[in-house]
């Protein structure tokens, strides 16, 4: 969501929150973000506008666990939060920039996957770089 008009997830979203949550589901909204904060993301997605009065936790992912997922990776480490939930909801949304066209949302479970230490990427290091080297490390 970090590229071109990111609002346009926002009412779509909203809608799959106030589904579950008239189901009685606890919902959080996370993410562990590479580059800028959680919170500015919230606000620059309009997740944080069309979530207000919700019953929603918005809680950034800070806790890694590692999990061996097999070879070629053999362990990673991923949010604690999705490795505990009862259940992860992920929404693609086609890309509003030429990078990609549609990810199919497996690009969105990148914030769950600890790329560096407390998200602080140098601007200069590509994110799928830095991934790269620290699975080939693991």
């Amino acid at each position: 969501m970090a590229f071109g008009d990111h609002r346009s997830g926002a009412p779509v979203v909203k809608g799959v929150v106030e589904y579950l949550l008239q189901r009685g589901v606890l919902v959080s909204v996370s993410d562990s973000q590479a580059m800028g904060t959680f919170q500015k993301v919230l606000k620059e997605s309009g997740l944080r506008d069309a979530l207000k009065g919700l019953n929603v936790q918005f809680r950034e992912f800070r806790e890694f666990i590692k999990v061996d997922i097999g070879e070629p990776f053999n362990g990673i480490e991923i949010a604690r939060d999705v490795m505990e939930a009862d259940a992860v909801v992920n929404l693609p949304k086609l890309k509003t920039h030429a990078q990609m066209l549609m990810t199919l949302g497996v690009k969105n479970l990148f914030g769950c996957i600890e790329v560096c230490p407390h998200g602080a990427l140098r601007a200069e290091e590509p994110v799928v770089g830095k991934a790269i080297r620290k699975l080939k490390g693991l």
